[in-house]
């Protein structure tokens, strides 16, 4: 058979990701209708749309490697954060919708600020897909607060993947990027650091999907708190002294972070559903 029809593939891609997907349906939708170039009311307005064996060959090649337990985002090669379309590939960490608490509140700290200096700064440590710079940028501008935005990474191909996403936004003039290991070729003080850095403990156990995203993004050594240890050690100097730091970490190491963070004299705020399982922390000088 070299064509069928819309509707039948659907169902037999859907009954394949059974067990795989936790919305067998909207994921064989998804990846049907990238392959297609349709939009997903096609599903609806044209049932009976005819398939090519070429097509169906490319959407089985997606299924097998979903079944295998790759993500949907690399499958696609893009993530939606924060309403933002964001390229994704193996050198980035997929944006995770809790992340975007972050972007809130790091938008909540500079509307408090804005009436304070002509313009404010704020630094996306470790940027990654750039998606917390994106969107903070995106929001910022959304309610005129003057920011101007550096973004930095360790890894060359993640900070491509960046730009390539602040171009396809719109937004590259709104933010600088810099090749550099956390802080080392960071030289000047911001008012506003996000960070979601890798926080996960070396023997921890994770979900076959992770295993497909980079090791430097996820692990943090023994403890999980390598990364941490680097950040609040450096707070000092690239923070201005009415900043604040909003960062996300690995509920379990909470009482661990505290200390780091109280070793170094500064005030920590946690945040997140409920104790103990918040995950995110603000420190302030």
């Amino acid at each position: 058979m070299n064509t069928i029809k819309l509707t039948e593939f659907l169902k037999f891609s859907s009954d394949l990701l059974k067990g795989v997907a936790n919305n067998p349906q909207l994921e064989a939708r998804l990846i049907i209708a990238d392959v297609l170039k349709i939009d997903r009311l096609n599903f609806i307005s044209k049932p009976d749309l005819l398939m090519s064996k070429d097509q169906i060959k490319i959407i089985a090649t997606h299924i097998r490697k979903r079944r295998a337990g790759q993500p949907l985002s690399l499958i696609l090669g893009e993530k939606e954060f924060f309403s933002l379309n964001f390229k994704v590939n193996q050198y980035v960490l997929t944006p995770r919708p809790e992340s975007e608490f972050l972007v809130e509140r790091g938008i909540y700290h500079l509307e408090k600020m804005q009436s304070q200096k002509e313009k404010l700064k704020a630094l996306d440590l470790g940027t990654g897909s750039g998606a917390l710079a994106c969107a903070l940028a995106s929001e910022s501008a959304k309610k005129k607060i003057n920011l101007a935005i550096t973004a930095s990474d360790v890894c060359e191909l993640a900070l491509k993947t960046a730009k390539e996403n602040a171009c396809r936004l719109n937004i590259s003039d709104q933010i600088s990027f810099v090749l550099s290991d956390w802080f080392s070729n960071i030289d000047e003080k911001f008012d506003l650091i996000l960070c979601n850095p890798p926080y996960l403990m070396e023997k921890s156990t994770v979900g076959v999907e992770t295993l497909y995203e980079p090791i430097k993004a996820l692990y943090a050594g023994k403890d999980g708190l390598d990364a941490y240890r680097l950040i609040v050690k450096n707070l000092r100097n690239c923070l201005e002294d009415s900043g604040v730091f909003v960062g996300e970490f690995d509920p379990t190491a909470k009482g661990k972070l505290l200390e780091l963070a109280e070793a170094c004299q500064l005030k920590c705020s946690l945040f997140g559903e409920t104790e103990p399982t918040s995950r995110f922390i603000e420190i302030n000088l």
